[in-house]
């Protein structure tokens, strides 16, 4: 979600999912731990992508 503020000329974007976890030692003790699996999937590089979006006219009097 991002919208342009008219005045300022500035983007202003929404709320984003942040599911970052720090790893800990326990991720990754004795060789085993969900560390490895968390690697191997790549849930330590996660990023925002637009898939698609939509724009709908309303009508011609709504501010």
């Amino acid at each position: 979600m991002v919208f342009q503020d008219t005045v300022s000329k500035t983007r202003i974007t929404g709320p984003r999912t942040n599911v970052f976890r720090a790893p800990v030692d326990n991720d990754y003790i004795f060789g085993g731990g969900p560390g490895p699996v968390w690697q191997k999937m790549q849930l330590h590089t996660l990023s925002h992508r637009i898939k698609s979006f939509r724009v709908e006219k309303e009508s011609d009097f709504i501010v």
